[in-house]
């Protein structure tokens, strides 16, 4: 019967090895598969930021086109003001002789002219008038001429102007496009970092796992020698299961810790049976502790993989894994007791 036992505890063993091993495979392919996705998104990352540096550099580049232009508007726009005062001046000087050289003479003729509405007008109703001087007549084509031109140039300036702005704002609307694609891909990176550090976690559980299973195996099975079992005292286990209760629903599971409101499993064992922070060791520590037959409130549950505090009536407390917190639950099958 023994044999038996030996042999199918082996079995298990084997397959329990079996499954770890695959697990672990599983484990640093999905880290190999988040780190390389971490470094795709370092490498947009980067990409993005070079574009962004081109794009602010554009930008200081169509800033100081933008200053330039505007000095450029400003000198033209005093041109344009000065041909303007001359032109004017030049027409009243005109408007001034023609009204003198006909104050005596054709009055209709000097009414006319001098009903002029415009200086287009003007420089038409003048074609008529043979007296007037031809050098007067071609300095005031001139001069308007020349303002004309000043007038030319500013509308271009205007318009390379408007052009240049709306550039800007092409590239600055881009630079805001590409922060926002950084900020996104950089938390992207801390999403995966994250993800990596628990892959890490949980692959090294597995493996704790593993050797615990690889020690339980080398422990002989539990037998009744005749030799007396660890002596069980009320007051202590009851303490022990007191403190295990003060910690349901207010105690989360992260492995390997053993702080307040942060236990593994054997983490929580070691805290309910000191009362304080320290590890005692883990399961394969639990394993090698005097067993029971007969387990009381206050003794350890503990196989290869998982342990808690017994409470009597086949539960026990226990951190069950990621993402729950302590919790009463049924003793595990397979599980043996010890007294600490």
């Amino acid at each position: 019967m023994k044999n038996r036992i030996k042999k199918l505890t082996g079995v298990v063993l084997s397959l329990a090895l079996f499954i770890t091993a695959i697990n672990n495979t599983a484990f640093a392919t999905s880290i190999d598969d988040l780190k390389q996705k971490k470094s795709d998104t370092q490498d947009a990352i980067a990409s993005f930021k070079s574009e962004l540096t081109e794009a602010i550099n554009k930008i200081t580049e169509i800033e100081q086109q933008a200053n330039q232009k505007s000095d450029e508007i400003a000198v033209v726009q005093k041109d344009l003001e000065s041909a303007q005062a001359v032109e004017t001046k030049q027409y009243n000087c005109m408007k001034t002789r023609i009204k003198y050289m006909y104050e005596q003479g054709n009055m209709s003729l000097v009414a006319t002219l001098l009903s002029a509405k415009n200086l287009s007008d003007f420089i038409s109703k003048a074609e008529y008038v043979s007296n007037i001087s031809g050098y007067d007549r071609d300095m005031l084509v001139n001069f308007a001429s020349a303002r004309q031109n000043v007038q030319d140039i500013k509308t271009e300036l205007d318009n390379q102007m408007a052009q240049i702005q709306e550039l800007h704002s092409q590239f600055e609307s881009k630079q805001a496009d590409l922060e926002y694609l950084i900020s996104q891909k950089e938390g992207e990176i801390d999403n995966i970092d994250e993800q990596i550090q628990e892959a890490i976690a949980a692959s090294e559980a597995a493996r704790s796992a593993e050797a615990a299973r690889a020690a339980a195996a080398s422990q002989p099975a539990y037998e009744d020698t005749g030799a007396p079992e660890p002596s069980y005292d009320v007051s202590t286990g009851n303490a022990i299961v007191d403190r295990a209760y003060s910690w349901v629903g207010r105690a989360t599971y992260e492995w390997g810790a053993c702080r307040p409101g942060y236990f593994d499993c054997s983490g929580f064992v070691s805290h309910c049976l000191t009362g304080g922070y320290y590890r005692l060791g883990t399961t394969y520590t639990f394993l090698g502790w005097a067993r029971v037959s007969d387990p009381q409130p206050g003794d350890i549950c503990v196989n290869a993989d998982h342990c808690g505090i017994y409470i009597g009536g086949g539960q026990m407390i226990h951190a069950p894994t990621y993402g729950q917190m302590v919790s009463v639950g049924p003793v595990q099958g397979g599980m043996i007791y010890v007294r600490y």
